[in-house]
């Protein structure tokens, strides 16, 4: 035999360990006392009421297998649904669950249970997201397994706290420990990040101005889709409905490739070409930056990026796209015996087309990773030279999240190299991108 008993049974402890560590997306330090403190909430939270209901709710497999269908149905891309637009489903033709609403199988029929269940009304973001930790590929079985449940207060940022209240299986209160990674995945209540309420008299406005003709070319994106949730308030539509899809939007009128840098001024890929610049690839450039950038927690990265223009036109100097949301794993590559790392994202994102007499020779672009927050202004610089040899700059003002991570910037050049053989790799510091024409 190749081992005799003794060695081999060294031999296969020793790589039972190595698998248990192989996919942590990083290594992990022995435990010590954290110093962070705990979350801020109190008891009377809707989401830590839908938390606890629904952790204790969950000892039904019936309703277990109604949140999993509802989870995979991913309405926003990410692995989550909002408790509001699944509130009056039936949860289920079985006997145990017949002709209960969802939300009557979390608090009950009765009219203290209706109460509580119409409390939720006044947060119509909290949603019900599952949550794999670094290094679980598994995924959630209902027939047999009953999730953690976890509440993330609203604002909280979860690499900064010790620990989040959650819920066991009998719907028991646990203190969930934030730097000490579950086996299993859970579910995380929180609040969404890709839905955004509209003022009802704002977009009434918006219709008044559309039937006079009055609306600016970026104004109309949200009157061309339907509203997901309407309260008495607002209507509440996908960030990426509120910034023309992400795909085109604001801006008049395609992987692999080489590492091209700088072309002279007489050999300009976008001079006289009728192709769009694209965001072909993205990636992050480290771990570090990507869990930085969005805790494991919070779900998938939700990464987006203005252009800053030296457009004359207004709504034409400076504008917004989203990467489209993919699962984190996307994002990044775990193999079984070594630690993660970052890999490239192929989102093939149409960004503009790139008019030099309207935007000039230099484009800024400026990244972010959204999270929840208060809005707060973002301003820049944007220099653009003129015929005769001046530069004009102007001073440039977008509305951001308070909890947004900034990703940094990098300024791009319209003669540089943007073919699929040869492209210009532009680096924020953060994450590094290319832009090639389709």
């Amino acid at each position: 035999m190749l081992f005799n008993q003794p060695i081999k049974k060294i031999t296969l402890a020793v790589l039972g360990v190595i698998i248990a560590f192989g996919c942590q997306e990083e290594f992990q330090e022995p435990a010590t006392p954290n110093p962070l403190p705990a979350a801020t909430y109190t008891t009377q939270d809707r989401g830590y009421a839908l938390a606890q209901a629904l952790a204790t709710a969950m000892a039904s497999q019936e309703l277990r297998h109604f949140v999993k269908q509802k989870i995979d149905q991913r309405f926003d891309g990410d692995a989550n649904f909002l408790y509001a637009l699944q509130e009056q489903q039936p949860v289920s033709e079985g006997e145990a669950l017949r002709s209960l609403t969802f939300g009557q199988a979390l608090f009950g029929k009765d009219q203290a249970g209706q109460r509580r269940a119409r409390s939720l009304e006044a947060e119509p973001l909290l949603q019900i997201a599952l949550r794999k930790p670094p290094g679980v590929t598994k995924d959630w079985d209902p027939a047999r397994e009953h999730p953690v449940v976890v509440y993330l207060p609203y604002g909280t940022d979860a690499r900064r706290v010790s620990t989040l209240p959650a819920f066991d299986s009998q719907g028991h209160y646990i203190d969930f420990q934030v730097d000490k990674l579950p086996t299993e995945p859970i579910l995380v209540i929180s609040h969404n990040e890709r839905v955004r309420p509209v003022p009802r008299h704002h977009v009434d406005k918006l219709r008044h101005q559309a039937a006079q003709g009055q609306l600016a070319p970026d104004d109309g994106c949200i009157l061309t889709t339907d509203p997901i949730l309407v309260t008495d308030d607002a209507y509440y539509y996908m960030t990426t409905d509120l910034n023309c899809g992400g795909t085109g939007g604001y801006v008049p009128g395609g992987l692999d490739g080489g590492s091209g840098t700088n072309d002279t001024q007489d050999d300009c890929d976008r001079d006289g070409s009728p192709l769009y610049d694209h965001i072909s690839r993205v990636k992050f450039v480290n771990m570090k930056e990507f869990k930085a950038a969005e805790n494991y927690l919070d779900g998938a990265p939700e990464v987006y990026f203005f252009v800053f223009t030296g457009s004359n036109q207004a709504h034409l100097q400076s504008f917004r796209k989203n990467i489209p949301l993919v699962d984190r794993s996307e994002w990044k590559d775990c193999p079984l015996l070594s630690d993660c790392y970052t890999e490239w994202h192929y989102p093939d994102l149409e960004v503009m087309f790139w008019d030099k007499e309207e935007f000039g020779e230099i484009l800024e672009y400026q990244w972010f990773e959204a999270d929840n927050g208060d809005p707060i202004k973002f301003t820049t610089t944007v220099n653009k030279e003129l015929d005769d040899g001046t530069t004009l700059s102007s001073t440039l003002e977008v509305t951001v999240s308070d909890n947004d991570y900034n990703l940094g910037n990098a300024l791009v050049y319209f003669c540089e190299d943007a073919t699929q053989a040869a492209y210009k790799l532009n680096e924020t510091g953060s994450l590094d991108f290319a832009l090639e024409l389709r």
